[in-house]
């Protein structure tokens, strides 16, 4: 299977890898076609789902590529397309969208808590269990965490908006470090409060760009 060349949603990039060789070809050309014409790359996404909806339909009843294309993969792609109501297909895509934005925003939270209570500990020199055992719990909410960054950004960049509610997360978990090791001997810890507040903003802007 060739490398991506092309802006595939991980939705549909998951159904391509279901397709046998001959309908994966015919996907490759209809791809190819539709990146070319098409600039909207989220519409052009759900044309490309459906499409592959479709195309997994026809392989798990043993048509060949030949009987399902028709006369030509331009007349197929177009009966695809003339059926797909885009405004309904992009609300539920966001709506999709938001809650799993929502999610990583708490697993991001937890995680990056964690990470600073261990730098709190490696700073004070006072673990919860012991050195090695925390430092590889910290590491896998790190990692974690990162995954989660990475996704939000995805998302953000999915729709082209504004990039402020991802701006505001990476600038809480600076902030929050800051704090970790400054006042790493503190009885009072704020930096969990930081971290759901910029969550709840975040989500909070991410959902508003949608809007608009």
């Amino acid at each position: 299977m060739k490398e991506k060349k092309y802006d595939i949603y991980f939705e549909n990039s998951v159904k391509v890898k279901s397709l046998n060789d001959d309908y994966f070809k015919c996907y490759q050309e209809i791809e190819k076609t539709l990146f070319k014409k098409q600039k909207n790359v989220l519409k052009t996404n759900i044309l490309i789902s459906e499409i592959l909806d479709y195309m997994l339909i026809c392989q798990e009843k043993g048509q060949t590529v030949k009987q399902m294309i028709g006369q030509s993969s331009q007349s197929f792609v177009d009966q695809i397309n003339r059926k797909i109501n885009y405004k309904e297909k992009i609300n539920q895509l966001k709506q999709k969208d938001l809650n799993k934005y929502e999610m990583s925003g708490i697993l991001l939270t937890m995680c990056i808590y964690i990470v600073l209570l261990f730098v709190k500990e490696l700073i004070g020199n006072h673990y919860l269990i012991n050195y090695y055992i925390d430092l590889l719990v910290a590491v896998i909410m790190l990692c974690i965490s990162i995954k989660q960054l990475l996704n939000q950004r995805k998302l953000i960049k999915r729709y082209q908006v504004s990039i402020q509610p991802f701006v505001l997360e990476i600038s809480s978990i600076v902030i929050s470090l800051l704090i970790s090791i400054v006042f790493y001997n503190s009885p009072f810890d704020i930096t969990f409060v930081i971290l759901v507040i910029a969550f709840f903003t975040s989500k909070k802007m991410y959902s508003k760009s949608l809007s608009n």
